[in-house]
């Protein structure tokens, strides 16, 4: 069985995301997720297909209305291979961020 780590409800196998929360589903309510980082949408989504991509599907965003800001949320089992991940992100993505943050391309932030 897979559960929805945010509304709690079990799913049948097979179903990999909550249809109501729009979130990954995980083996056990004991993987509840944790929040990895926060920060801007755009980026914090990109750093999400970053990890996806190297294997880490455990990822999402989400809204954090007391805060007004964005969080990446992983599974606590992802959480430490996570954020040797993000580092790599962060410091091979730099001006890419930097022209995010600006709202502004990469080649603007340049000039």
């Amino acid at each position: 069985m897979a559960y929805c780590p945010k509304c709690k409800y079990e799913f049948v196998e097979g179903i990999v995301e909550c249809p109501d929360c729009k979130v990954p589903l995980v083996e056990t309510l004991e993987e509840l997720p944790v929040v990895l980082i926060e920060g801007i949408e755009e980026i914090l989504n990109d750093m999400n297909q970053f990890l996806a991509a190297n294997g880490i599907e455990s990822g999402y965003t989400e809204m954090n209305k007391k805060s007004d800001s964005f969080q990446l949320f992983v599974a606590a089992r992802d959480e430490s291979e996570s954020k040797k991940m993000i580092a790599v992100y962060l410091k091979e993505n730099q001006n890419k961020i930097r022209a995010m943050e600006l709202g502004c391309t990469e080649e603007e932030l340049e000039e």
